[in-house]
């Protein structure tokens, strides 16, 4: 038996993953996951994903599961494609550009803009983006406004 792990598939999300690791592990074939922290920090662009691996010897069979059967129970083919309004689009690119701007300070000035913008629409956030925009206002607050305004007042005196 050879400890070459190989790997059989990449998923965009920890959930999807998990899903298929354990239809492999209910029909007896060892696998592990691989690139979890950078997926669980929503970063899976950065290493194209979550990597499901498997023992060399059981690849085949294991690839031959996974295609005949899904890895979640919704038929996603049926699904229309999920619409995304300005405000959302705004409200994850100042998510973005505040926590970007903590390196790169004019781009707190552009999350600001942008939260300012989201805030003028009349659309409504979702919950999961709404705690972005207030992280991100908050991010944006600090350094783009008061850690700027603190210092330039310090250099004054």
């Amino acid at each position: 038996m050879t400890d070459q792990l190989v790997t059989i598939a990449r998923f965009p999300s920890l959930f999807e993953a998990e899903v298929a690791q354990d239809r492999l592990k209910a029909e007896g074939i060892p696998c592990f996951l691989t690139d979890t922290a950078m997926v669980g920090l929503g970063l899976p662009n950065v290493v194209g994903g979550t990597g499901l691996q498997v023992p060399a010897e059981h690849a085949a069979h294991a690839r031959a599961l996974l295609v005949e059967a899904p890895t979640a129970d919704v038929d996603r083919t049926s699904e229309e494609p999920e619409s995304i309004t300005e405000a959302e689009r705004n409200a994850r690119r100042a998510w973005r550009a505040a926590l970007l701007g903590v390196v790169f300070w004019p781009l707190e000035w552009y999350a600001i803009w942008l939260l300012v913008k989201v805030g003028l629409s009349d659309d409504t956030l979702r919950p999961g983006l709404r705690w972005r925009a207030l992280v991100a206002a908050v991010v944006s607050g600090v350094f783009g406004v008061i850690l700027p305004g603190y210092l330039f007042i310090s250099i004054l005196q």
